[in-house]
């Protein structure tokens, strides 16, 4: 019980740290694009410092896990799942889109209602809660238990849209993290692929939008698989 609530301890450490040094990236980024001055993926010392900061987040998860025998590989059956869905490359594009198309000059803040009824007009029921730094809306979600529970969490922060999946099969959890939300994009991937941004809501829309389909294809798959 003890090296469990070390691990959990350092594991929850490391998140903050990372969550911090990336909000710290978000913010410079952004401020960027606004100002016009943003060189893509790896032309500014904003992404080459994250892709730094990002390197050394892996080394220090790997070596937690190794110290505590914590499997390093995602869940297999999630992992089929995503390459039949081709989500990597999918979300790499949208990335790269959402980059591509967001408006300059100053954003307009988006209220929590016309979020909620965006996500309404998808097609999906929503609740959110709402923290210190960011917006969570927990929506789509599929059980049959005790087989499986899988739902699609979208956290707002900072103008960027992470898209959690969380998965629980048999009980246990297979993808996410237990509060829904410090999960990080493609952590799984072999390379660092950055989160959609937005200024507008129609900017905003067309990410979730793509967004659903990814998940709805990745829900489809996966229960297919459960229940095979």
């Amino acid at each position: 019980m003890e090296i469990v609530k070390n691990y959990e301890q350092e594991y929850a450490d490391l998140m903050d740290w990372f969550k911090i040094k990336t909000e710290e990236y978000e913010k410079a980024s952004y401020e960027e694009l606004l100002k016009g001055t943003s060189c893509g993926y790896d032309g500014s010392p904003v992404e080459r410092t994250h892709q730094q900061v990002t390197k050394e987040y892996r080394h220090k998860l790997k070596e937690i896990k190794e110290k505590y025998n914590v499997g390093l590989d995602l869940n297999p059956v999630i992992q089929r799942v995503l390459t039949k869905i081709n989500f990597v490359k999918r979300y790499e594009q949208l990335s790269k889109d959402s980059e591509k198309g967001v408006s300059r000059g100053q954003a307009k803040d988006i209220g929590v209602e016309v979020i909620a009824k965006m996500i309404n007009n998808l097609g999906y029921e929503t609740t959110y809660y709402k923290g210190e730094r960011f917006l969570v809306f927990k929506t789509g979600i599929a059980e049959k238990a005790p087989l499986y529970k899988i739902w699609f969490n979208i956290v707002l922060r900072s103008r960027a849209v992470r898209f959690v999946w969380t998965v629980y099969h048999n009980d246990e959890m297979v993808l996410g993290d237990p509060g829904g939300v410090q999960a990080l994009s493609l952590d799984f991937a072999d390379k660092k692929v950055y989160v959609p941004i937005y200024s507008t809501a129609t900017e905003l829309e067309q990410i979730l939008k793509v967004g659903f389909e990814m998940y709805e294809g990745f829900k489809a798959e996966l229960i297919e698989e459960y229940n095979g």
